[in-house]
């Protein structure tokens, strides 16, 4: 809109009540009203994109709408418009979008000095002290009975921790201990369960010279672990409990093979299986490329199994990079390595030095979302650890030299001994026991499968609904498949439904490939490229 102001013109701070600034005179334009800062506080949340009217509508009333809400929303917003930079908050068809270019937010300024790598250990610590002791409260209080404001609040209070964690981290690099064991402990019993400020707080005793401190902060740790969850400390604080012991400061790295056992056969994959292990053992770099609900996790880890088998003496690792952000994908990869961090070191370099010429697989799972900080990883074990072999699956490539990919194709369908078909009654027989399919039931499931593409989430969604429904009444209800396929085995949230699957890979595209999409949903099947660009 032409109306939009190019410059930061909002200072807004979530981190905490919410409050607005106008820059760059520091006027405070806060509405007084509730409703109106809970309005902001949406938009906010959901900068850059669109807030339907009946979200907002959703949002504002949670429990009782006034008698017209759409007017009433209307006059809210109308309100909020009049103390905000023109252009601000754009109408676009039934909804709200907050432009989030002249927005100056204290939680991205936060997230964003944890990313950074160009700063000093100086300087990130100043900067995220700057962010900390900005810090009034819980994050979007005005949104505490909204889930997604739930669940934000909660992302930005782990995301304030790990900046504790961090600026110890940093004051631990330049050698400013001073007080800083009391800071750790004070972090340690405020977050008992968490694992990185009792390592800490053991770095600081040990670097202080008061190593039957550290020894004591571990044992603790340990005894709670195990009277709380039954569980053991992780390899790496181990390994810096056995440092503190022996002195000697280093370790040799053994990874720990980490595999989930397969809970149900796979079906139609045998041949791609042994495909994919023959292309590990002659390329580095193997990455299983297919759209959500493919298979791609399923086969990974069979390919996984395959590779252990033939080799028992090498380790194969799944790294699960699913919940992963940008800034804790290589922690998400340290840590399924067993590979702890080093005070002053970068977390990827650490992974490269330790990991050194080890003879390893890594299966690097659901790589799409992050894959910058993965790429980056990739790209340092490829140069720097001539023994390690990896398998990464993605719904696109990473263009990282060297890549070997391999497309994952749906399962074949059009008969009733095809893989598809065999898929859908052998999950079907999970929930209907004894499930034998009569000539026309069997008809049916592969009208089904068919239907389904060969999808096997699709297929494995529509199988479990014969908890409740018949295979004429599964295959009837396909027409509105995305309500249909809305529960299954899947505990996954992006596999939970079909709709999920799909949303997934939506929400990562920008908006000009989000256009295309939206585009090409007039296609009910295959299009050609000539197809496509009619469009």
């Amino acid at each position: 809109m032409s109306g939009v102001e190019t410059e930061v013109s909002l200072g807004i701070e979530v981190l905490g009540p919410l409050r607005i600034v106008r820059n760059p005179t520091g006027i405070d334009v806060t509405p007084d009203g509730a409703l109106q800062r809970r309005l902001m506080a949406l938009l906010v949340l959901h900068r850059g994109r669109i807030v339907s009217v009946d979200s907002a509508i959703d949002a504002l009333w949670p429990s009782r709408s006034p008698r017209d809400p759409g007017a009433a929303l209307q006059n809210h917003m109308s309100r909020l418009r009049r103390v905000l930079p023109d252009g601000t908050i754009e109408l676009i068809g039934d909804g709200y979008r907050l432009s989030p270019e002249i927005l100056d937010l204290d939680a991205d300024r936060l997230a964003a000095v944890m990313q950074s790598d160009a700063l000093s250990d100086s300087d990130r610590f100043e900067a995220i002290d700057r962010v900390l002791d900005s810090w009034r409260g819980p994050a979007y209080p005005e949104l505490a009975d909204v889930d997604d404001g739930r669940a934000e609040a909660m992302r930005l209070e782990d995301l304030r921790v790990r900046a504790r964690e961090l600026r110890a981290e940093c004051r631990l690099a330049v050698g400013d201990t001073d007080g800083l064991a009391a800071e750790l402990a004070a972090l340690a019993d405020a977050e008992p369960l968490r694992e990185r400020p009792r390592a800490l707080l053991m770095a600081v005793l040990g670097a202080t010279g008061r190593h039957a401190d550290a020894l004591r902060v571990f044992d603790d740790f340990r005894r709670l672990l195990g009277d709380e969850l039954g569980i053991e400390p992780s390899p790496a604080l181990v390994g810096q409990h056995a440092d503190l012991l022996d002195g000697t400061g280093s370790r040799a790295w053994v990874p720990a093979a980490r595999l989930p056992a397969p809970v149900t056969s796979l079906v139609g994959r045998e041949a791609l299986v042994a495909e994919v292990a023959a292309l590990v053992e002659t390329h580095r770099l193997v990455t299983l490329v297919g759209p959500g609900g493919v298979g791609k996790t399923r086969l990974a880890v069979e390919v996984g199994n395959e590779l252990r088998a033939a080799r028992h003496d090498r380790p194969v690792v799944l790294c699960e990079l699913a919940m992963a952000t940008g800034e804790s994908a290589a922690d998400v990869v340290a840590a399924a390595l067993g590979i702890d961090g080093r005070i002053g070191f970068d977390i990827v370099d650490r992974v490269a030095t330790v990991v050194g010429s080890s003879d390893v697989v890594v299966l690097l799972d659901n790589c799409e979302h992050v894959l910058g900080p993965v790429t980056e990883l990739v790209e340092q074990f490829l140069a720097r650890c001539p023994g390690v072999r990896l398998v990464a699956t993605s719904r696109e490539r990473l263009r990282v030299s060297g890549e070997q990919l391999c497309a994952v194709p749906p399962l074949l369908v059009g008969g009733d001994d095809t893989p598809a078909a065999r898929l859908f009654v052998e999950r079907a027989s999970a929930v209907v026991p004894g499930f034998d399919p009569s000539p026309s039931e069997s008809a049916c499931v592969s009208t089904i499968v068919r239907r389904l593409d060969g999808m096997p989430l699709a297929i494995e969604l529509a199988a479990a609904r014969l908890h409740t429904h018949d295979v004429f009444e599964v295959a009837a209800g396909l027409d509105d498949r995305f309500g249909l396929l809305s529960a299954g085995y899947r505990v996954s949230s992006r596999h939970g439904s079909l709709h999920a699957a799909v949303s997934w890979s939506y929400d990562l595209l920008d908006p000009r490939l989000r256009g295309s999409f939206d585009g090409l949903s007039v296609f009910c099947g295959p299009f050609t490229a000539a197809d496509a660009a009619a469009v």
